[in-house]
């Protein structure tokens, strides 16, 4: 770890920013060649067999890849995509385009080729570098979105003498991430120096783990904010490409990392594994990031580590519940949870103190506590906007707020509570059902479900009210539970809290109907129970 004037320093630079911050890094005080970063994957495309870099390491990688790029004849503003192996090669390439002022549009490994190229003509993409066998697919499609270059023919080309880098202001365009694409094509979101930074240089001197592991996908810009963040910190990190739970349990105990970091996702598939507590002795924090986590699952990780408060030692670990989306730079709110002090029931807990939060009505009006309504956020965090899409830009704001697409309230005590999605309610002849915050009441009643998604169909009386469903995955110990069965306990519950009856319940696998991020896709759900 850097001492903490190293790091007061590098909050008060001036010019320090999301793409100029491994350079100024590098002109502090600090040994720029201790190893500080490591891999479970080489990109022996880049560099052999090395599996752990220092600063000067990502340094001289980034400009040799910049030397390839000027070879190819990218320009300052030119818009690069990234479709890469879900490696350490995406913050390369980052830190590379950036030192010549292109812009990187970072796509997840993990998007089909058809959406990727439907993505990228709409992005207006100038050249995208994807692995050779995404070439094969994608290659067709060059007339459509400019040309498709294998990350191996890249690093073919000559080096050529590479240009000044880039002096950032402020405003100027560092990355172009895109949106889940839970509901359709991916929108890409724009990123500015300051902005993407902002939440960094805020946190930094509060961020916690000396030794982290990042199981983040690594095309995400919160991947790209913790290697920020891990690295302007002198905080040892590793990053996972294989994100499978026993790997991720193998890392945690030989590796001995005291802060984790994963999408929910993650964190889900790693509580439906029987978990030794001596692999995760060493863990003081783990922090999601991405939407709110169940309380049945954080409650299996805190269990598990631990944590000092001064000098005393308590048994469990802390989970820093984050809420954010792909349109924030940082996360914009935090609920911190522990075996002595936490705060259930889909509270999502306060914004940071740089986010103006509110509940707003349809027309736009703040709301008064207790009150369900759309969640509206303003901060130099938030994304200026959808890259080429001024009207759906537009329609993201509402009376000066950026609108996060979350359904929530807030107490008296000024604490949010996250009730659902905007477009998943499900408006039925006996009232609203709220899916996440039905599903919550459900797990947290019946230890036998360990996950489930609610997700509607229309009745058959008319197009505006819906009937629920629910599909159900059972814990490893609950496997003769029949669905009939579990549905009616299930309904009975809902019953006691004035919810909505679900009419169906199936058995099914959380891994099934997922999109990229690993999220349900409930629009899926719903064509299928309409395809029936």
């Amino acid at each position: 770890m850097f001492p903490r004037e190293i790091i007061k320093q590098i909050q008060r630079h001036d010019g320090i920013g999301a793409g100029n911050f491994l350079d100024v890094l590098a002109s502090m005080p600090v040994d720029l060649t201790q190893p500080i970063l490591s891999i479970d994957q080489c990109i022996s495309l880049y560099v052999k067999q090395k599996t752990s870099f220092s600063i000067l390491d990502l340094q001289q990688l980034a400009l040799e890849v910049a030397a390839k790029y000027c070879g190819l004849g990218v320009n300052v503003g030119d818009l690069i995509g990234l479709y890469l192996e879900d490696d350490l090669s995406y913050f390369i390439h980052y830190l590379a385009l950036n030192r010549l002022g292109a812009v990187p549009v970072c796509i997840n490994d993990k998007l089909p080729e058809e959406i990727v190229a439907e993505f990228c003509v709409r992005t207006s993409i100038n050249t995208l570098i994807c692995t050779e066998k995404k070439e094969l697919v994608l290659g067709q499609n060059t007339t459509a979105f400019g040309q498709v270059i294998s990350d191996k023919k890249l690093m073919m080309f000559s080096n050529h003498p590479l240009p000044p880098a880039k002096a950032f202001a402020e405003h100027d365009l560092v990355l172009l991430a895109h949106t889940s694409g839970t509901t359709g094509i991916p929108k890409a979101v724009t990123f500015s120096h300051e902005g993407f930074f902002y939440g960094v240089r805020s946190q930094l001197h509060k961020q916690r783990g000396e030794h982290v592991l990042s199981a983040l996908p690594h095309s995400h810009s919160s991947a790209i904010s913790v290697l920020m963040s891990s690295l302007l910190r002198g905080a040892s990190i590793r990053l996972l490409s294989d994100k499978r739970p026993v790997k991720l349990s193998a890392t945690i105990r030989d590796y001995h990392h005291d802060l984790i970091i994963a999408f929910p996702k993650t964190y889900v598939d790693l509580c439906r594994e029987s978990l030794e507590p001596s692999d995760f002795s060493s863990v003081n924090y783990w922090i999601a990031t991405g939407d709110a986590n169940h309380e049945s699952h954080i409650r299996k990780l805190i269990s598990l580590g631990q944590y000092c408060i001064g000098n005393e030692l308590k048994n469990g670990s802390i989970f820093i519940d984050n809420l954010g989306s792909s349109e924030f730079g940082f996360a914009m709110f935090r609920n911190i949870h522990s075996l002595e002090k936490n705060k259930f029931n889909r509270c999502i807990g306060r914004p940071f103190e740089w986010v103006e939060a509110a509940v707003l009505s349809p027309e736009g009006k703040p709301l008064a506590p207790g009150h369900i309504g759309q969640l509206g956020v303003i901060s130099n965090t938030v994304t200026s906007g959808y890259w080429n899409n001024a009207e759906l830009t537009d329609e993201a704001k509402l009376s000066g707020y950026w609108l996060t697409g979350d359904l929530v309230y807030f107490d008296d005590d000024g604490l949010f509570y996250h009730v659902d999605r905007t477009t998943d309610p499900i408006y039925t002849n006996d009232g609203v059902l709220y899916s996440c915050l039905t599903e919550e009441l459900i797990l947290n009643h019946f230890p036998e479900v360990f996950d489930c998604s609610i997700y509607a169909s229309l009745n058959n009386e008319g197009m505006t009210l819906s009937v629920p469903h629910i599909c159900v995955e059972l814990s490893v110990e609950a496997k003769d539970t029949q669905e009939s069965d579990l549905l009616i306990k299930i309904n009975l519950l809902l019953e006691e809290h004035a919810i909505p009856q679900i009419q169906n319940l199936i058995y099914q696998s959380a891994h099934a109907h997922t999109g990229v991020t690993g999220k349900k896709l409930k629009r899926q759900l719903r064509k299928l129970m309409e395809a029936a």
